[in-house]
């Protein structure tokens, strides 16, 4: 089986990491293999801000349980069983903005965290798209905590690190592939 094939097949989203940062070496690698993503028109519109600042990453998670108003949700359960419900203890947190008004901000975005994430394996890191803090976007004191530049929307957050955990690979749906032909 070729690399890119393994790597695919091999990754998965780790829920918990050990307290050992990231290297700056691994860090740069992971944002250039985003900035090598493809992206509409070759435009390159998004912008990645990297954070492992442990007081910032803890205030990420306070201000996502704090915003739950369903008190029976998961992530209310979660925060009772879990130190870090949200970012999982992870050192490496990456938020990847958009111009709000750029159409295409999803996709590129997308594309930029996926190249991240396989990279990140490649690496023997382990990482975990983080849609939660999705409740968050429009909250001007969480965009100003993260830095979000001036006219930017959140795209999408992963956390990257080592992990803790070798999570069991889940079966594939297999109904998925229409043809037409």
């Amino acid at each position: 089986m070729n690399e890119i094939i393994k790597t695919i097949k091999e990754r998965r989203s780790i829920r918990a990491y050990e307290s050992k940062p990231v290297e700056k070496e691994k860090i740069d690698q992971i944002l250039e293999c985003g900035m090598w993503g493809p992206s509409a028109k070759n435009d390159q519109k998004w912008h990645f801000t990297v954070i492992t600042n442990k007081e910032i990453l803890g205030k990420v998670t306070a201000m996502r349980v704090q915003a739950e108003t369903d008190k029976n949700s998961m992530m209310v359960q979660r925060a009772k069983t879990m130190e870090d419900p949200v970012l999982y203890n992870a050192p490496l947190y990456v938020v990847i903005t958009a111009p709000e008004d750029y159409n295409y901000a999803d996709i590129d975005g997308s594309i930029a965290a996926h190249n991240m994430i396989l990279t990140a394996h490649s690496l023997g890191l382990g990482s975990c798209y983080i849609g939660t803090v999705k409740i968050l976007k429009d909250n001007k004191e969480f965009k100003r905590l993260l830095q979000v530049p001036e006219g930017h929307k959140i795209v999408i957050t992963i956390v990257f690190g080592y992990a803790k955990e070798e999570p069991e690979p889940k079966e594939r749906n297999r109904d998925v592939v229409s043809w037409i032909e």
